[in-house]
């Protein structure tokens, strides 16, 4: 769960230009790392990113739904889509450019070629070692505005491959996808990750009591491979889904209405799982507590945002 002094944390920017795709030669604005403090259906084997997928998910059912047509045409995966970026623009190094704005505390994100799902670049999030007293990391691929926000009927997919070659212990919280803004003159988050397994996360600033909140799997998230990570966050609905590898996580299929205080770190409190409006949406690698194991990297590569259901390639 998040530490008392991180949950008002936003993630804060501009309004962006409206780009289908980033372009790692354009300008982005990297948030302060004291203003940090204040504020995925799917095969992991590597393939052409413009190959049609094999597998596509029934938005609205566990299951997949197989092509087993002869001619099918191999599509643009960004074309018609809000957000998609492979990271193929720019250099070694550079940033991610436009529609991202880069959000970090103690952390990187930029342009590598050390892994590489599709073509030969993907972002390379790393964030410095934590100590006791010294527990907040951030490395975040933000969307403040335009092309995504505002969501289109509050309601979007997100998906992205991840590479890392580790994940932290079970007394670390971690994120890598998550949405935040307004809800009902408060602040309300989605965060999908892990703590010990696999993990959504509510959290809305509540007072006196804080409503922080959680449903868990008791799954491992894969390590040293590349891995498809897809989800949804429907606000009109108040409900989550995530999909790992082709395969959709019932247990972390949240119906926010039907929420209680039972897993939420106070008690007395609503407990349901009551979405924003959507105006932050992030993805990457971010950590909330004594990471034991030191500095950690991960790579992020051919990430698609939408209203509509994404599939892996």
């Amino acid at each position: 769960m998040l530490p008392t002094n991180l949950r008002r944390a936003l993630v804060t920017g501009c309004a962006l230009a409206s780009l289908r795709c980033g372009s790692a030669g354009d300008a982005t604005t990297t948030t302060d790392d004291a203003a940090a403090d204040s504020a995925i259906a799917f095969d992991s084997s590597p393939t052409d990113v413009g190959r049609v997928p094999d597998v596509l998910t029934d938005a609205n059912t566990a299951d997949v739904v197989v092509d087993t047509s002869a001619d099918s045409t191999p599509l643009d995966p960004c074309a018609g889509r809000l957000v998609c970026d492979d990271f193929e623009k720019g250099a070694v190094g550079d940033k991610p450019g436009a529609p991202w704005v880069l959000a970090t505390n103690k952390g990187t994100a930029v342009l590598d070629a050390t892994h590489a799902y599709s073509g030969k670049h993907s972002v390379k999030l790393a964030v410095d070692a934590t100590a006791t007293s010294d527990t907040y990391r951030r490395a975040m691929l933000v969307i403040h505005g335009a092309p995504l926000v505002p969501v289109p009927g509050n309601s979007f997919y997100g998906r992205f491959m991840i590479w890392t070659d580790r994940i932290p212990d079970k007394t670390v919280h971690w994120t890598i996808a998550h949405g935040d803004g307004p809800q009902g003159g408060l602040t309300a988050t989605y965060n999908y990750g892990g703590m010990g397994g696999l993990m959504a996360n509510y959290y809305r600033d509540t007072t006196p009591k804080v409503t922080d909140c959680w449903q868990t799997k008791a799954q491992t998230f894969p390590t040293k491979t590349w891995t498809c990570v897809a989800y949804q966050y429907d606000g009109k609905n108040d409900e989550m889904r995530f999909w790992l590898d082709r395969k959709e996580i019932p247990e972390l299929h949240v119906v926010g209405n039907s929420k209680d205080d039972s897993t939420c770190t106070e008690k007395g409190i609503d407990g349901k799982w009551h979405a924003p409006a959507f105006k932050n949406v992030s993805v990457g690698w971010e950590s909330y507590q004594h990471d034991v194991g030191g500095a950690h990297e991960a790579w992020i590569d051919d990430v698609i945002l939408d209203d509509t259901p994404i599939a892996c390639p």
